[in-house]
């Protein structure tokens, strides 16, 4: 993780995740953080070893509302170089969950394997962020497959 930029490292040395899930209580906007307090994250199928692409879809808790908050990045260095911007998609399931989407790319054309991703979200506000790293495979592409055997 880049502290300084978001944006470039091809290992992430350090992550800190900070998400939790709060009560409900009768004022949200005062009794709770200000920044995101939950992210959850996952990538949709079409990456393969010769590039392609995949959607992302990241799931933010927010009780300050859509408008507080500022962005949300995916960064994925051994996929791609910098990070890609989410766009907000619609309301989640649950009140106070807010969608984003975007595409993901393996420019880089990594090999079959399992791989991390780094989301973040900040509150508009305040400037405070919120990580969280997941997980995904990188599957052999069918092409591949059908090559071999």
């Amino acid at each position: 993780m880049n502290l300084f930029g978001f944006g470039g490292p091809t290992q992430f040395k350090l992550v800190v995740d900070v998400s939790t899930k709060y009560p409900n209580p009768s004022t949200p906007v005062t009794d709770n953080a200000r920044e995101p307090v939950n992210i959850d994250a996952t990538v949709g199928e079409g990456l393969s070893q010769q590039g392609g692409t995949a959607d992302i879809t990241v799931t933010l808790l927010d009780w300050q509302g859509l408008i507080n908050i500022g962005g949300v990045k995916v960064e994925t260095p051994d996929l791609f170089d910098g990070t890609v911007s989410l766009s907000y998609f619609g309301p989640g399931p649950n009140p106070n969950e807010y969608i984003c989407k975007s595409t993901i790319s393996n420019t880089k054309l990594a090999p079959a394997g399992e791989y991390k991703y780094l989301v973040t979200a900040w509150d508009q506000p305040t400037g405070i962020y919120i990580y969280n790293e997941f997980q995904f495979p990188l599957s052999i592409s069918p092409l591949k497959k059908n090559l071999c055997g």
